[in-house]
Order: C-alpha cells, then sequence, then structure tokens
C-alpha cells in the first residue's frame, strides 16, 4: 500500500487488495459511487454479523466453530471496510469534497 499509485483503483477481496493504475483515466466521479456502494454493503455485513454474534439464542446454541466462522466473517468485513473507507478519503479529496 505504502507504494501504491496515487490515481489508482481498488479491489478489496479477503487476505488481499487489488491496485489498478489509472493516472488520469480513472473517472473519479464513478469511483465515489462504486466505493461508496461497497462501503454500504460492507457497514450492512459487519452489522448483520454483528447483530448475530449479539445474539444470546445463537451464541448459547450454535457449535463453536459457526461462533467462530462468525468472528473471523466480522474481522474480515471490518478490515475490507477500513481499506474502502481509505481509498474514499482519496477520491473524495480528488473530487474536493473532503471529510464527510
Amino acid at each position: 500500500a505504502e507504494e501504491m499509485p496515487e490515481d489508482s483503483a481498488v479491489a478489496v477481496i479477503h487476505g488481499a487488495t487489488l491496485y489498478l493504475p489509472l493516472d488520469d483515466l480513472i473517472d473519479y466521479e464513478k469511483e465515489y459511487d462504486r466505493l461508496t456502494k461497497e462501503k454500504s454493503k460492507l457497514e450492512k455485513e459487519v452489522e448483520r454479523v454483528e447483530q448475530k454474534l449479539a445474539n444470546d439464542g445463537f451464541v448459547g446454541k450454535a457449535p463453536a466453530h459457526l461462533i467462530e466462522a462468525e468472528r473471523e466473517k466480522r474481522e474480515k468485513y471490518a478490515e475490507m471496510l477500513k481499506t474502502v473507507g481509505a481509498r474514499l478519503e482519496v477520491v473524495e479529496a480528488k473530487l474536493g469534497r473532503g471529510n464527510k
């Protein structure tokens, strides 16, 4: 990430972040829209997993491996959300929108 070209499209997958240098080819409005949708999707996934883990019925009845799988999902989605949020800040700065 430290060597990432400033003008890059980013795809976040579990275990990896892909950067595609686009220089002047990037459409920042479209990238903003894409990242905003991805952020919303990830926020919903984090919320869904957190609600599941906060449900005493689920935690009390589910096998340990399922509970652990949900915790791993929460960590994965939270990390992806952090990466998307950081990239969204860069795109917002390019668009002159600053922090929202």
